[in-house]
């Protein structure tokens, strides 16, 4: 069954019937059949196993697995596919029309790279307005980008035998930036990138998600980090592994500008930042972002006032985030964020 089809949609799924069948639905109505969609139920407790599994569609698979994360479903994926091509989508977000069609699928029957960029979207939470986010087109050399994952992994595709033969994988046990962390190895490993300005898919902004609360300051510390070493950990290079340095301080700087917002103690904030991993990462000082190291040392020079400023932000920021759940100020909202109209590409 390996390479029947060219290209494998991978969706990770936990508890998201609200959005699956959107999501699914945006796949099969693509202009180029040659696909195929894996979806990988992580141990839901809601209808989403059943929503993949009702589908009258040899292109629609579902994979159930005890909860494990995110990165174990997207690992399971990979394994699974029977493509030369694979492409992340997450269960809430939705494939562009027209986005797969007959000149992307001899781009990729050609094989030439072992990456690909796309441009994507994000929009509202009702994907009828949002933003695009573009990229250059043309042939790049890895290298040239400094190896610095700007754009969403999910607008990439990938060549399946490549990432197996290179053992990338998503890092098991990280749950934020865990698809930063891939994409990064990823570009580690290739020698050249294909970016194409077509819009491939649209992220739905979910303001009410976990992911938009001051709490996860914590995750931050003990996620967001671990990610960046891990892609210093499996890189080669010194230029690599510096850069993953600078990642691990801004992350680190980020935590404390969170962690002060959110009120934890000065102390609490001081200790961890002696982990290791942050001040191994203190080598690169010099590197490191300016914005970044301004706040640094605005933090230590003058922790207590640092403090102070970050959490009037921070109950600020607490205030805003509870207005713009509220559906009229969520939407007036979302008119003042994304300025384009979608509709049409959904």
């Amino acid at each position: 069954m390996e390479n029947d089809v060219m290209l494998t949609w991978i969706i990770p799924v936990y508890n998201g019937e609200k959005y699956l069948a959107q999501a699914i639905g945006s796949i099969l109505r693509q202009p180029c059949g040659d696909l195929e969609i894996l979806v990988i139920d992580d141990g839901s407790t809601d209808d989403s196993l059943k929503i993949a599994q009702s589908y009258d569609d040899p292109r629609v698979r579902a994979i159930h697995k005890e909860n494990g994360g995110v990165s174990s479903a997207r690992n399971l994926g990979i394994e699974n596919a029977r493509s030369r091509y694979i492409a992340f989508l997450d269960a809430d977000d939705v494939v562009c029309k027209g986005a797969y069609n007959d000149e992307i699928h001899g781009i990729l029957a050609e094989g030439r790279f072992v990456l690909l960029g796309f441009s994507y979207y994000c929009a509202d939470h009702n994907l009828h307005i949002g933003n695009k986010r573009a990229v250059i087109e043309g042939e790049v050399l890895c290298d040239e980008t400094e190896l610095d994952p700007y754009s969403s992994f999910c607008a990439l595709f990938y060549q399946r035998e490549w990432l197996i033969e290179k053992k990338i994988l998503f890092p098991n046990g990280i749950e934020i930036a865990e698809d930063v962390a891939f994409h990064y190895i990823a570009y580690h490993n290739a020698e050249r990138i294909k970016f194409i300005d077509r819009s491939i898919f649209v992220y739905r902004n979910n303001v009410t998600s976990s992911s938009h609360k001051l709490g996860n300051y914590d995750n931050v510390l003990k996620h967001a980090i671990s990610a960046w070493v891990y892609c210093k950990n499996q890189c080669t290079t010194k230029k690599a592994k510096d850069h993953c340095d600078i990642r691990i301080f801004a992350t680190a700087v980020e935590y404390i500008q969170m962690a002060c917002m959110a009120g934890v103690p000065v102390t609490q904030i001081k200790q961890a930042m002696k982990k290791p991993e942050i001040q191994e990462a203190l080598v690169n000082y010099d590197l490191l972002w300016p914005g970044r190291k301004a706040a640094y040392e605005s933090f230590n020079e003058s922790p207590g006032k640092f403090w102070r400023e970050q959490r009037y932000r921070g109950i600020i920021a607490d205030i805003s985030r509870f207005l713009v759940r509220l559906p009229g100020i969520r939407s007036l909202y979302m008119k003042l964020k994304y300025k384009e109209s979608i509709e049409h590409l959904v």
